[in-house]
This record gives C-alpha cells, structure tokens and sequence, in this order.
C-alpha cells in the first residue's frame, strides 16, 4: 500500500509548538484496535459513515499497531482485471456484506489473492454461516436428495476457457511473436529473449497441464463421463503438447503455436462438432449460468441443502447475478466479502 501523503511542517512559531509537547495537554495513547463485534455494533447505532468518521483511522494490524495492509488483485484465469489495493479497512466497511448465517453463500475472489489465506477464509466462513467452505472448483450440486451430485463449475466447460484463452492470448500475444524471433509486448524489450522464453514456457505447461488434468477428471465424474470420452484425443494432444512446451527453446515456439491450434481443432470437432471453439466470454457466461443453477439448486432444498460459502472467480458473480433472479441464495462480489473479512482477520488476536 502507497505510504500516507503527510503536510509539510509548519514554518513560524507554530512549529516549534507542534514539535514540543504543551504543558497540560494529554499525551496520545496507543489504543488496541476494536473488535469485529465493538465496529458492527456501533454501525447499527449511528450508521456506517459517522463510524468511519468517528473512528478516523485504519485499523492497525493485530498486535503491531501499524497499519493493516490489503494486498493487491491479481488478474486471474477467470478475467479479473488488475486492480489497485481498495484502500484502509475502515473506508472499506463502507461497501462490506455480511455473510448470511444458515444459507448458501455465494463470493468472488481473486484466485491469487484468496489461495495464500484459504484456512483463514475457511475459519471465518464457519464463524460467520455455521456452515462449510468450498473453492470454485469444490462444489457440488443437486436438484433432490436422490439425483446424482454434479460439479456447480463443469469440469469441460473449465477445459474449454482454458482452450479458448490459449487460442486468443497464448497463441497470439506471446507464442507468435516468439515464433518470429520477437520478444511479446508484454515482456521488456530490452529483455533476453532466452531466458524471457524459460519463464513464459514454465506458466504455459502450467496452464496447459490444467487443461490435461480436467479432462481426465471429467472422464471419471458420472456427470461429465460421456461427454469426455469425446475429449480423448484432445486430452493426447494436450499432454503431448505439455511435453513439446518443456524440451523446446525460443527457437521451437512456432512450432508450440501449431501444436497448440492443432489441439483446440480437435476439441472443437470431437466435443462441439463444430468448426471452432467458443469465445472466452461466452464461455465464461456458460461456467456462470452453471454455477448459478447449482447454487439454485442447493439454496432450493428443505432437506439436505448445503449452506456456508462457495467462492468463485470474481468475474462469474456479475455474470450469475443477471440470471439470479429470487434463487434463495445470497451472493456478493469480491470487494463485498474483502470488506468484512479484512475486518474479521485485523480483529484476529496475533498468531
């Protein structure tokens, strides 16, 4: 976080008074930070502002009496865009939602962000709905009692934004101008294109093992098993490429792009039955009308419905809230959950 901008010093007599203590003046007492519960309960009396206003300064961090920091978003796979720190936490209550006890939440997050802090997140879900914690990809869902579970977040679907990001971002913006003997924009241009290579190769075996692993995992889900038996030979493909992307140098990258097209045809033929894979967007839209039916689905049951917190990528949250409609689940965006759970966490007694 950017240090405080400070007046500068007053010049004149004032100065030496600002800089000497006065007699009779009380001297200023390090204070411990209020408790998550002392702050709400004070936002019910006389409102979220005049709190703000009130209390007139961040909240120190547990057991340190500095300023607590808020750490910065991290674009993710599913499109959250880079963001700047939201600022102290005590401007930031102003936007928090509370989760709801006994019900289905539904949260956005940062990936990067959230990864580092998950048993935090999960102490506070507990806290805070009496229920269980699940990742994006942990969730499962159905209509009734009897039906077969599915995943809320189809593990093809995920497979194919995967595709779809490597086709309009891989490929283009950093594979091909490899290819041409270019160092890509987004890198230093005054950059060694070797060494630049090893470190953009490394995050696409990376991403493209994800791809791998979610295919195969579909293969084994009752929901997804008929439908990835369609995958096998994108799966080979995939895999195959996976151990190109590791033995080849900058030299080769043109060679990764033609593997790497070569592999999402065949996605498109085999599962689509289409020309082409679909876009990124639509196919983040199709994850999110998913997420939301599972979520729907949970919230809906008398008997045996979940309740507690499924975090998903900040991006699906505006895309379900569109279809979301009376669906008895409660949901809010990233910086809604951030909002309180940085409130909790700088609450927290020091480890």
């Amino acid at each position: 976080m950017a240090a405080r901008q400070h007046a500068h010093a007053p010049d004149g007599p004032d100065a030496a008074a600002s800089a000497t203590p006065v007699a009779g003046r009380a001297k200023r007492v390090a204070v411990a930070p209020p408790t998550v519960d002392a702050v709400r309960a004070l936002q019910r009396q006389i409102g979220n502002r005049a709190t703000a206003r009130l209390l007139a300064a961040d909240l120190p961090e547990p057991g340190t009496g500095s300023r607590a920091a808020i750490p910065t978003r991290r674009a993710t796979m599913d499109g959250d865009p880079r963001e700047p720190s939201d600022g102290p936490v005590l401007r930031r209550i102003l936007q928090r939602k509370k989760l709801t006890r006994g019900k289905l939440n539904v949260a956005g997050e940062s990936h990067p962000e959230s990864g580092p802090r998950r048993a935090n997140e999960r102490t506070y879900a507990a806290e805070e709905t009496g229920g269980d914690y699940w990742t994006e990809g942990e969730f499962t869902a159905k209509p009734s009692v009897l039906a077969t579970a599915r995943l809320g977040d189809p593990l093809l679907l995920r497979a194919e934004m995967l595709l779809a990001i490597l086709k309009e971002k891989s490929v283009p913006l950093f594979l091909a101008p490899f290819g041409r003997g270019e160092i890509p924009a987004a890198f230093p241009q005054d950059g060694d294109a070797a060494t630049l290579w090893g470190i953009y190769k490394a995050r696409l075996h990376q991403d493209v093992m994800e791809i791998v692993l979610a295919i195969a995992r579909a293969s084994s889900d009752p929901s997804e098993s008929t439908e990835a038996q369609k995958a096998e030979g994108t799966h080979g493909a995939m895999t195959a490429l996976a151990a190109l992307i590791q033995r080849t140098d900058v030299g080769g990258a043109a060679g990764v792009a033609t593997a790497a097209t070569d592999a999402i045809a065949l996605f498109a033929r085999d599962v689509l039955n289409a020309a082409d894979i679909r876009s990124e967007a639509v196919v983040s839209d199709l994850r999110s009308q998913a997420m939301h039916g599972a979520a729907r689905d949970e919230g809906a049951r008398w008997v045996g419905g979940k309740t507690g917190l499924w975090k998903v990528g900040n991006q699906h949250v505006a895309e379900m809230q569109a279809v979301k409609g009376t669906a008895a689940y409660e949901i809010m965006t990233k910086d809604e959950f951030n909002a309180d759970f940085d409130l909790w966490l700088a609450a927290r007694p020091a480890p």
